[in-house]
């Protein structure tokens, strides 16, 4: 039985450099597969906290410079709609006295509809 044991301690001596890098090589890789995990778990941490702690952009911050162009064309519209508005007022005054049983308060409703619609066409 002695004899086995001398055996098994040369081969394990042969061997050991071998075994050594082996055992070397697994505990960088193990290390390397942690930390990898560590990352991307601290990683996903500060992605939620950045998703729930960040400000809403506030109205104040939207609001787009005008440019000489964009200025023209809002004040060209809101000329467009004056003029359509005092067309509609117009045409409203004429036509409760060629009927004379209209309601103007739902005139009046109608022609406060009629330059939003306008408006949004033309955007």
């Amino acid at each position: 039985m002695s004899q086995k044991k001398v055996d098994r301690y040369k081969q394990e001596k042969a061997h050991r450099k071998e075994q050594l890098a082996k055992e070397k090589r697994r505990q960088k890789v193990t290390r390397i597969v942690l930390w990898a995990i560590l990352a991307v778990f601290v990683l996903w941490i500060a992605y939620s906290v950045h998703l729930n702690v960040r400000p809403e952009p506030s109205a104040q911050e939207t609001v787009p410079v005008e440019t000489e162009t964009a200025a023209s064309e809002t004040a060209e519209a809101e000329g467009a709609e004056t003029q359509a508005t005092s067309e509609a007022v117009s045409e409203e005054s004429s036509a409760p006295e060629a009927e004379g049983t209209q309601d103007t308060a739902g005139e009046a409703s109608e022609t406060v509809a009629e330059p939003q619609a306008a408006s949004s066409q033309e955007e």
